[in-house]
């Protein structure tokens, strides 16, 4: 006499419950599939105030196109920053790397002088955010890379000062506001003993200047890197940082194959910085 079958039976609650788990599990799944499906890092690029009239005579943003082209070309994914102050913190949560942009910048007098803890908002929006942005990029290791004004809100944020005007000043006999910034117009000597160096491979490189204020007291937790031949700041970089660095011309003209390999270096630190972070997310 055969004996009776047991019956496979799994009661409602353990039903939903189980069910309830397959799905978390393929949610996490699909979730850290698409987010390591995408190689690129998120590059976020600093925009500028465009003022009033010309575009549009309501407040507007402004962008020459290479700064985002160059990032493209090269393997990353152009992201903007507008001056609101309410995405800070999901601006560091989900870009890879930051771009601080050159530009007419409406600096206060304190940043000459005594130095500048932070900004009114109202007054100096991108100010504000920018040095919000530096010192939790610093905090987190995000790879930033700060270009002319970029690179002094970037010692401003940080504790530095600037010099209002370098011609009248220093009395310097460079001419560092060019407008012409397709040109190379003076010549930068480059510490060997700094990332910048190990990243471009050269002691000397011509650069494109465009720039009426400068670094005067350098921020404690920087390192100057670059110098032009009457002494003015040209590179600083934050030592021991995946990728913490200022330059007061504009390699995004990209008129010298050492500049590629800066944005280049630039990228890679970002790509880095985006694999860590899908590697902590998966666990």
């Amino acid at each position: 006499m055969n004996s009776p079958q047991k019956s496979f039976f799994i009661s409602p609650l353990k039903a939903i419950f189980l069910l309830c788990v397959i799905i978390m599990a393929m949610l996490h799944h699909a979730a850290n599939a698409n987010h390591g499906d995408v190689k690129k890092p998120l590059i976020g690029i600093m925009l500028n105030d465009g003022g009033k009239g010309g575009y549009s005579d309501y407040p507007w943003y402004a962008m020459r196109q290479n700064y985002g082209r160059v990032i493209a070309e090269l393997g990353g994914i152009p992201v903007f920053i507008g001056h609101d102050t309410q995405p800070i913190d999901d601006y560091i949560q989900v870009l890879d790397g930051i771009l601080l942009t050159g530009g007419d910048l409406n600096t206060p007098e304190g940043a000459y002088t005594t130095g500048i803890k932070t900004f009114d908002p109202k007054k100096y929006p991108r100010e504000y955010v920018e040095f919000q942005l530096v010192k939790k990029a610093l905090e987190k290791n995000i790879p930033v890379l700060g270009i002319c004004a970029g690179m002094q809100d970037m010692n401003l944020a940080l504790g530095g000062t600037l010099i209002p005007n370098l011609k009248e000043v220093l009395k310097t006999p460079i001419q560092h506001r060019q407008e012409n910034r397709e040109k190379l117009h003076h010549s930068i000597a480059i510490s060997e003993k700094s990332q910048l160096y190990k990243i471009v491979k050269t002691k000397s490189l011509k650069v494109n200047s465009n720039h009426r204020a400068g670094i005067n007291k350098v921020s404690p937790v920087l390192v100057v890197t670059a110098r032009a031949p009457d002494g003015v700041i040209e590179g600083f970089e934050v030592p021991g940082k995946r990728f913490f660095m200022g330059v007061m011309w504009h390699p995004e003209f990209m008129l010298t194959p050492e500049e590629k390999l800066l944005w280049k270096s630039f990228i890679q630190a970002s790509s880095e910085y985006r694999a860590e972070q899908v590697s902590l997310a998966a666990k």
